[in-house]
């Protein structure tokens, strides 16, 4: 799986992970400009809290990479090849899309579970907004339904 970071306009294709993910949303904060006093009140959170963030070491939540993003500008977009692509500003959003684009593929919470190495359970879960989805399932989730993920400045 692929990411593309775009930045006004695209910029690179990577190989996928967490690290990989953190270190193209650090240099989108470095390159917009923002403050980091704005960023973290924006976030109401600490730098340390950012810098963990965007070190990559800790399998955060998508919701604090959506509060991040939103405070830098910027917003997830995931494309596939054969499919418009779906703009993500809240978290809302991608539990919506996600429950849509699993029953679209036939996939059950089981099937996507089994694909994606996931529990049904923490599938269910997220789906049922039990659990909020880690970047490292995200990541999982959005590859096995055959989706590229793009961060784009707003």
């Amino acid at each position: 799986m692929c990411i593309s970071f775009v930045f006004n306009i695209f910029v690179e294709k990577r190989s996928m992970d967490r690290k990989v993910l953190c270190e193209i949303v650090k240099d989108i904060r470095q390159k917009s400009g923002v403050p980091m006093k704005t960023i973290c009140a924006t976030m109401d959170v600490m730098p340390t809290s950012v810098y963990r963030l965007e070190s990559g070491t800790n399998n955060f939540n998508l919701k604090l990479l959506m509060n991040y993003l939103n405070a830098i500008n910027a917003r997830i977009v995931l494309s596939s090849a054969n499919k418009s692509s779906v703009v993500f500003s809240d978290y809302e959003q991608f539990i919506d899309w996600l429950i849509q684009t699993r029953t679209q593929v036939s996939y059950t919470q089981r099937i996507l579970a089994e694909k994606t190495g996931i529990t049904h359970v923490t599938i269910a879960n997220i789906e049922s907004k039990k659990n909020v989805v880690t970047i490292d399932y995200f990541l999982k989730i959005i590859e096995v339904l055959n989706y590229e993920l793009n961060i784009e400045s707003i």
